[in-house]
């Protein structure tokens, strides 16, 4: 076997080892499941190899892997067929000073485009040196704080929060650089002000501050020189030693650079050296603190290319960047004095500057806190008690003034856990949406888990009833359970009330409060409500009115390279370039460094930030526009919403297809959705058949009849469909849930299936399953709640987790089938969504035309008229596209299933009639007779503008 140290002595030289036993460590930074194996990325920081093995390997540690050096054609690259894998001892540097340096000067990947500096591996790495803390200045934001707070202290390193602003001088007419950090509690505030007031005054996208507002705002901060600051500026000016003590006077602390800093300027190394000394001397004279910073935009020193790679690949030919040649690795305490000896020559100077004086700033900071992680949210008056009255005076509206005692237990344990853990305002403001949504005449649709609330549905906010299937009498107020579980309310026999005789109402599907809020409440409440397109907005301008424009926001998003862009970049970059040591793995190790690289921001498409009138918005976030762009006028919250969701109340406003469809529907037949059974067994064998439509759909290779139904309309679904052949509505919800799940159905629980190991009723479906078999199984109740939560994240198992389900009665192929689950859907999202679904199949078996007609006025996005008029080029349409129909690609995806529901409308005995300016509509595919007229918008060169116009001219007339 041959033994390699380091990898350099291995890569580019593979072919003289091909089918021979070679040894090789590695830190592990990547791990792909390739079927029944893993594909393990190593890299020692120098190169990197592939490695395939049996097992699963932890990333972010290091192993001797010892195998078969062998190559994949495939993947064009050499790997290790790994036989033995071993813990390794780790190849780190390390900072053996006695006494340590503090960073105070770095720049994380939320640096836009000029850094590629992981925060968390400049937190270990700091660990590593022993230092004490570390700060990250940012360009123009403070992004990180956040994510940089939390894992900081963890590892129990200091975090330092600044930023590097850009300072505009409005006396002089100049911009250059400050540095601030942040002292205490109140100095984070105003930074957070200092970033709102510098992105509100956004200049060729920069985000700018003035001289004056950061003086009005400097309580609390301590004010660095930075590198291209003023004293450089006006150092190279020729200024006088008094301007630049007056320049000085103005910082808390004068930062000073190593000489490769400068690089780039083209500034001479002998005026870089006179320049450190000159303001030195001026500072102690004016008993300034002088600290050696870093600059730090990459962790090691060989990573520099890397960050060239980046800076390259995100060149335009509008913008064109140059690559840097400036030196700004993460260095340890011997590697900065160092370069501060190289200028001054002298111990004291180079440790004073380096060590002591970086340490006292550091120890001069105090602990400032960003986030309690408790929730606050806007105060209702009697909030408590409301939740409580509205809940059980609809219950008894339900289910009559004597409540069965089931449903009293269910609805006390839910209350408890929602007003003990103050949420009740929650419940409440969503119920104020819904009631505003159909006050425009639109339904909504619950989506996630909050179908698992019994609270929820009793006010409204979903259409899910969680409770077990039951009968109950909408007259006299009998209700009875049932004890078969593996059906749904919907899917009760037809039964007659023992008390008086009227035919028995039935509903319940069986879902867990703990999926929702967790077993002590503990979960903050996620609910999150489809709102019809058509009043999407509407809904956001309520909420802002609601709670006021200055205390309701869009949440922010940040864009990042990601994993497929960063390995362009890579490939670009070295396409050209002889370089031995980047390989394929290599290339996924430099394309990791890269990806997650801020590029922009933007507003989450659904998410608005509350915050309570107690409260300023800038004792949480700063805010600014979207994408830094005024033409825009979109103010969001500088923190994504992710940072923001566990102390201010996150309200999704989601916009969906399926509450518009309803409206459209009731108002073009004029029959209530409300009003539709659950139990008509025509419309369910809908999703198994099209039988009940009375045509053949098998020339375009279409089994059942969902064409045209929202959430069941993709060939994936129909695939689904076609193999679970649901009977009752419980199968359909079984069957959605594992349409959505990844990995849960094929590779996984369908096998189990197909070799009669388990019935399609045993499986897991969902992640409620998992709760609910796990305790049936014998396991403790929260280690099942645990183990769901973990599975349904696509998350490992621990050893006393995999324990407890081997020594419960769980079947051999149960834990296998958990392991390989990447994510599962919770049970009330399915529900939910095959309501809506069977709700409009309703409609398409009943009312066909007005079902079209809303299909196509909702869904036909990409709609050709010369080809949907002619049959023959319709079906010959939908054979080519039908090779690539599991392909993720929208616009071809939507014009396949526009045309196979064209067909089969065609096939029920309608048609449509061609675009006509005096008798088609704008936008709506008009039924005339047996037809459909199709709207103007679908003519060529006719927009919406256009075919307004062209209405409002026809109105005219016809009133003339």
């Amino acid at each position: 076997m041959y033994f390699f140290e380091k990898l350099s002595k291995l890569v580019g030289n593979e072919i003289n080892f091909v089918n021979k036993e070679i040894s090789v460590k590695g830190k592990v930074f990547r791990v792909e499941e390739n079927k029944d194996s893993f594909y393990v990325y190593i890299s020692d920081y120098e190169c990197s190899f592939l490695c395939q093995t049996q097992d699963k390997i932890k990333k972010g540690e290091w192993f001797r892997f010892e195998g078969i050096l062998e190559y994949d054609s495939v993947m064009a690259s050499y790997y290790i067929n790994v036989f033995q894998v071993k813990k390794a001892v780790p190849i780190e540097t390390c900072d053996l000073a006695v006494n340590k340096r503090v960073e105070l000067h770095a720049h994380s990947k939320m640096s836009s485009k000029s850094s590629i500096l992981d925060m968390k591996e400049l937190v270990d790495t700091a660990l590593i040196y022993g230092h004490r803390a570390v700060a990250i200045t940012d360009n123009e934001n403070v992004h990180i704080i956040p994510a940089f707070y939390q894992y900081a202290k963890q590892k129990n390193i200091k975090p330092i929060f600044g930023c590097e602003l850009n300072v505009f001088d409005e006396s002089k007419g100049i911009m250059k650089n400050v540095n601030v950090l942040v002292k205490n509690q109140k100095g984070l505030k105003n930074l957070y002000k200092i970033i709102t007031i510098s992105h509100m005054n956004v200049v060729n996208k920069k985000a700018v501050i003035t001289l004056t507002d950061l003086i009005k705002h400097r309580d609390g901060l301590l004010l660095g020189s930075s590198l291209d600051s003023f004293l450089l500026y006006y150092y190279l000016k020729g200024s006088s030693e008094d301007r630049l003590s007056e320049l000085i006077s103005f910082y808390d602390y004068i930062e000073l650079f190593p000489l490769d800093c400068y690089i780039d300027s083209n500034i001479e190394t002998s005026k870089l050296v006179d320049y450190s000394k000159t303001i030195y001397n001026l500072s102690k004279k004016l008993n300034k603190i002088v600290v050696m910073s870093g600059d730090v935009r990459y962790l090691r020193k060989g990573e520099q290319d890397y960050l060239n790679v980046m800076i390259l690949g995100t060149s335009t030919k509008s913008k064109p960047r140059k690559q840097t040649n400036n030196v700004n690795y993460f260095r340890n305490t011997q590697e900065m004095y160092d370069e501060a000896y190289k200028i001054f020559k002298k111990i004291g100077i180079a440790k004073e500057i380096t060590v002591k004086n970086t340490s006292k700033i550091a120890e001069s900071i105090e602990e400032v806190v960003p986030f309690d992680l408790k929730l606050k949210v806007p105060k209702f008056e009697s909030a408590d008690e409301n939740l409580r009255k509205y809940a059980y005076e609809n219950a008894r509206k339900i289910y009559g003034k004597e409540l069965h005692p089931q449903i009293i237990e269910r609805m006390e344990k839910e209350l408890n856990n929602i007003i003990n853990n103050g949420y009740a305002v929650i419940f409440l403001i969503s119920t104020e949406m819904v009631k505003e949504s159909l006050r425009f005449g639109y339904p909504i649709g619950s989506r996630g888990s909050v179908g698992s609330s019994l609270i929820a549905f009793l006010l409204g906010i979903t259409e899910v009833n969680p409770l077990a299937p039951h009968y109950f009498c909408k007259h006299c107020g009998y209700v009875e359970f049932s004890e078969n579980l593996n059906l749904c309310g919907f899917d009760l026999e037809k039964k007659s009330c023992p008390r008086c005789g009227k035919i028995l109402s039935s509903d319940g599907h069986n879902i867990r409060f703990e999926v929702f809020m967790g077993y002590s409440g503990e979960k903050i409440p996620d609910i999150d409500v489809n709102f019809s397109a058509d009043i999407f907005n509407d809904i956001q301008r309520y909420l802002e009115k609601r709670f006021g424009r200055d205390y309701c926001y869009k949440a922010g998003t940040i864009s990042t390279i990601s994993r497929y862009n960063a390995m362009k970049m890579v490939n670009k970059y070295y396409k050209n370039k002889e370089v031995r040591n980047v390989n394929y793995a290599h290339s996924v190790y430099i394309s990791e460094k890269i990806k997650g690289t801020k590029l922009n921001t933007g507003q989450h498409p659904s998410a608005m930030i509350i915050i309570p009138r107690e409260y300023d918005v800038h004792d949480f976030t700063p805010y600014q526009y979207s994408a830094n762009s005024p033409e825009i006028g979109i103010i969001t919250t500088h923190y994504d919403f992710k940072a923001l969701e566990n102390d201010l109340l996150k309200i999704d406003v989601l916009s969906h297809d399926g509450p518009t469809f309803l409206k459209m529907l009731k108002d073009l037949t004029g029959f209530d959705y409300n009003d539709i059974p659950m139990d008509d067994e025509r419309v369910l064998s809908l999703f198994s058949s099209t039988k009940e439509l009375g045509v053949d759909l098998s020339e375009i290779e279409t089994e059942i009849g969902t064409l045209g139904v929202p959430e069941v309309w993709t060939p994936f679904s129909h695939k689904m469909l076609i193999e679970t052949r649901p009977k009752t509505f419980y199968d359909l919800c079984r069957t959605n849930s594992l349409a959505h799940g990844t990995n849960i159905w094929f590779n996984n629980a369908r096998e189990i299936v197909l070799k009669n190991t388990a019935d399609i009723n045993q499986i897991v479906s969902c992640r409620d399953d998992i709760l609910i078999m796990l305790e049936y199984y014998g396991v403790d109740s929260k280690l099942s709640f645990r183990i769901m939560e973990k599975v349904r994240k696509g998350k490992d198992l621990t050893d006393e987790e995999i324990s407890a389900i081997k020594d419960s009665n769980a079947p051999e192929w149960y834990l296998d089938s958990l392991r390989k689950i990447h994510y599962l859907f919770p049970k009330a999202h399915a529900v939910a969504y095959m309501i809506m679904a069977y709700k409009i199949a309703y409609y398409k078996l009943y009312y066909p035309l007005e079902f079209y007609s809303v299909y196509f006025t909702v869904r036909a996005k990409c709609f050709d008229i010369g080809i949907v008029m002619s049959e023959e080029l319709t079906l010959k349409l939908i054979k080519i596209l039908s090779k690539n129909e599991f392909q993720h690609n929208y616009e071809q995806s939507n014009v396949y299933s526009t045309l196979k529901t064209v067909y089969e409308m065609r096939k029920r005995g309608y048609d449509f009639l061609g675009p006509d300016k005096d008798k088609s509509e704008a936008h709506v595919f008009k039924i005339e007779g047996d037809y459909l007229r199709i709207p103007l918008t679908k003519m060529k060169n006719i927009g919406n503008k256009k075919a307004n116009k062209i209405i409002r001219q026809r109105q005219q007339q016809k009133i003339i």
